[in-house]
C-alpha cells in the first residue's frame, strides 16, 4: 500500500506537507501551488489511497453517516428523500449507511452508530415523537443529527420539511378558481400525525378565504381499498345537486382509494367532481385521468438535509434548533375541472 512517506520521497518533501496539501490545507502554511500539484499528481500516478479507517482512529469520526428509517423504507417518498441524501453525500466524498430499525433495537443501533464512529446522523419517521429518544441520545453521544420531511422542534438536531399547510390552501384556491366552491377534505382519523393535522388546517383555511360554503371534512382510514369503501360509496350516493364537485385528499393515496370507489360506482372523474391529491407521487400518473396533486419536494429535501449535516459536521458548527421549510407546488393535471 502507497503512504504518505513513499509521496514524500518522490516529492522531496516532509510527511507533514504531503499530510497537509491531502487534506487541503495547504493555504494554511502557504505551501507553493507547484508543490500541490506535484504531490497530488505523485499520489494519483502512485495510486495512493487514504486509510479512512486510521483517520478516524485519530479524529473520532469517520467520513461515514447514517439514515435511520423509522418507518417503511419502501415508500417512494422515502426513496425519494434518500436518494437526495446519497447524491450530496457522494458529492462530498462522503458514504452512507441506512438503517431500518425496530423500536426494541434503539439501543443496539446507537451503540453501532459509536462503535463505528459514525461521523452524523439524518432520520425519517412520519412523526417527531418516535424521533425525540433518538435525538436525545444522539446528542448525548455528541453525533450531529437532523431529521428531514418533518419540523424538529425539539432543539436538537435540525429539520427540513415542505410547508404541508400552505400546500393544501393552494389546493383550495386553485378550485376555488375554477368556479368550486362545495368542496371537501378527504383524510384520515387513525393517523395523528403532524402532516395530517397541517393539511386539515390548510384546508379550512382555503374555505375561510375562497369559499362561501361551510367546510366538510371525510375521515377515513388511512389506507387500504376494503376500509374506506364504504365511506366513500355513501358520498357518491347523495344527490349531485348536494354532493361536493370537488375534493382535496391528504394523499395521493386517498386520492386513488377515491378513484377506485367511483370505477365501481360508474362515476367518472372529473366529470361527476374534481380531485386533487397530495405527494406528487408516480401513481398518480398511472390513474385512469392523471392526477392533479400538490408536489413535495422530497429529493431536495433529502439533498438539503444531508448538505446542512455535512455542512456542521465538517465545520464543527452546530446546527439545532433550525428547521428549513421549502415550498411545495401544485402539479396541474386533468382530475380538475371548470364549472360553468
Amino acid at each position: 500500500m502507497v503512504t504518505m512517506n513513499d509521496i514524500a520521497q518522490v516529492c522531496g518533501v516532509s510527511r507533514a506537507v504531503v499530510s497537509l496539501v491531502l487534506n487541503g490545507r495547504e493555504k494554511e502554511v502557504g505551501i507553493a501551488v507547484q508543490t500541490r500539484d506535484r504531490i497530488l499528481s505523485t499520489a494519483e500516478t502512485l495510486g495512493y489511497c487514504r486509510n479512512e479507517l486510521a483517520r478516524a482512529m485519530v479524529t473520532g469520526r469517520n467520513h461515514v453517516v447514517a439514515v435511520i428509517v423509522c418507518g417503511d423504507p419502501d415508500l417512494e417518498f422515502t426513496q425519494r428523500i434518500i436518494r437526495g441524501a446519497l447524491d450530496a453525500a457522494s458529492r462530498q466524498n462522503f458514504s452512507v449507511k441506512l438503517f431500518q430499525p425496530r423500536p426494541e433495537e434503539m439501543s443496539a443501533t446507537l451503540r453501532k452508530l459509536k462503535e463505528q464512529q459514525i461521523a452524523g446522523v439524518l432520520m425519517h419517521d412520519a412523526s417527531i415523537r418516535v424521533l425525540e429518544p433518538w435525538l436525545e441520545n444522539l446528542k448525548r453521544l455528541g453525533i450531529p443529527c437532523g431529521v428531514f420531511n418533518l419540523p424538529n422542534p425539539t432543539g436538537i438536531g435540525f429539520g427540513i420539511y415542505s410547508d404541508d399547510r400552505s400546500g393544501m390552501e393552494a389546493a383550495v384556491e386553485y378550485l376555488a378558481s375554477l368556479g368550486h366552491t362545495r368542496i371537501a377534505h378527504l383524510t384520515t382519523k387513525d393517523q395523528p400525525y403532524e402532516y395530517v393535522e397541517l393539511r386539515r388546517h390548510g384546508y379550512l383555511d382555503g374555505m375561510a378565504k375562497f369559499s362561501p360554503e361551510k367546510p366538510r371534512i371525510l375521515e377515513g382510514i388511512s389506507l387500504g381499498f376494503d376500509s374506506n369503501l364504504e365511506l366513500l360509496s355513501a358520498l357518491l350516493k347523495e344527490p349531485r345537486n348536494t354532493r361536493p364537485t370537488a375534493l382535496v385528499c391528504a394523499t395521493d393515496f386517498l386520492a386513488a382509494e377515491l378513484y377506485h370507489a367511483a370505477y365501481l360506482r360508474k362515476k367518472f372523474i372529473p366529470e361527476e367532481f374534481s380531485v386533487i391529491g397530495y405527494g406528487g407521487l408516480r401513481i398518480g400518473m398511472f390513474l385512469p385521468v392523471q392526477l392533479t396533486t400538490v408536489g413535495q419536494p422530497f429529493q431536495e429535501m433529502g439533498k438539503r438535509a444531508m448538505e446542512m449535516l455535512l455542512n456542521s459536521i465538517q465545520k464543527q458548527e452546530s446546527a439545532d434548533g433550525k428547521n428549513i421549510v421549502l415550498k411545495p407546488e401544485m402539479i396541474i393535471k386533468h382530475s380538475c375541472r371548470k364549472l360553468s
